[in-house]
């Protein structure tokens, strides 16, 4: 789910060209770091969740 957000926001990015889209495009850029940062937060708690299940 997450994945196709990120690859759909990351297509709108070149067309926001020009200082009227700055604000725009810092939003975006903001809001895919956020997205990554929940796929990597999720991708270690399942890794977490692995080893302390076979404990």
């Amino acid at each position: 789910m997450y994945s196709a957000r990120i690859e759909y926001l990351e297509s709108l990015l070149p067309s926001l060209i020009g200082l009227e889209w700055i604000k725009h495009k810092k939003y975006i850029e903001t809001k895919i770091d956020y997205l990554k940062r929940q796929v990597e937060s999720e991708q270690i708690e399942k890794i977490l969740r692995g080893l302390f299940t076979n404990i």
